[in-house]
């Protein structure tokens, strides 16, 4: 019983060697500021380095957790060792300096949530 006690408990450290915290994400646009117009999509993707597992990404416009259509949200994807996770965003007059800002965090890390900086975009209107 002992020696199964032992085990378990070397396990469990290197399982905690392993959890790593996300580093600061970055935000960034697919699109040149002058073509951001009304009805354009745009993609902007959340990049962080580190964090492991796989750190989940949350979406924000103005403040406030993106969930619902019009936004389409990727899976955060992990590519040389950097977490990407994307939002594909249709323009609207409403979205002319509109906050985005993005967030990552490793749910096994209570506390592991890292903001991005806040970026303001310029819609051009129809």
């Amino acid at each position: 019983m002992l020696l199964t006690v032992t085990m378990m408990m070397m396990m469990m450290e290197m399982m905690m060697c392993d959890v790593v915290n996300p580093g600061e994400p970055e935000l960034s646009i697919n699109t040149a500021e002058q073509d951001m117009r009304e009805g354009r999509t745009v993609q902007l993707n959340c990049t962080s380095t580190g964090g492991n597992p796989v750190p989940s990404v949350t979406w924000y416009r103005n403040g406030s957790p993106l969930t619902d259509p019009p936004s389409t949200l990727t899976s955060p994807t992990r590519k040389f060792g950097a977490t990407v996770g994307t939002l594909t965003w249709t323009l609207t007059a409403a979205d002319h300096m509109a906050n985005f800002s993005c967030s990552v965090s490793t749910p096994v890390i209570p506390g592991s949530r890292v903001y991005s900086p806040v970026k303001y975009y310029r819609v051009q209107c129809k």
